[in-house]
């Protein structure tokens, strides 16, 4: 992914990102965090705006994605 690309999460889906190498800026909403190697980053049911690398080295992450919960299934 390019850093003027955007990830667009618009469903329900839980989204993880695990960030491999680097350090990234994260926009999420109006929140803005930083996450380094070895991080996991819960992404809410926000869009995300922006994910950008601080400093020289190269990011690398995975992007992980589960159904959403109901609590039907969660529930006894």
């Amino acid at each position: 992914m390019r850093v003027s690309e955007r990830i667009q999460l618009t469903d329900r889906s839980l989204h993880f990102l695990y960030i491999r190498q680097g350090q990234a800026r994260i926009t999420i909403g109006e929140k803005i965090l930083e996450a380094t190697a070895n991080q996991v980053v819960i992404l809410p049911h926000a869009p995300v705006r922006a994910l950008e690398r601080v400093g020289p080295e190269r990011v690398e992450f995975l992007l992980f994605s589960a159904p959403a919960l109901r609590v039907k299934d969660i529930s006894k």
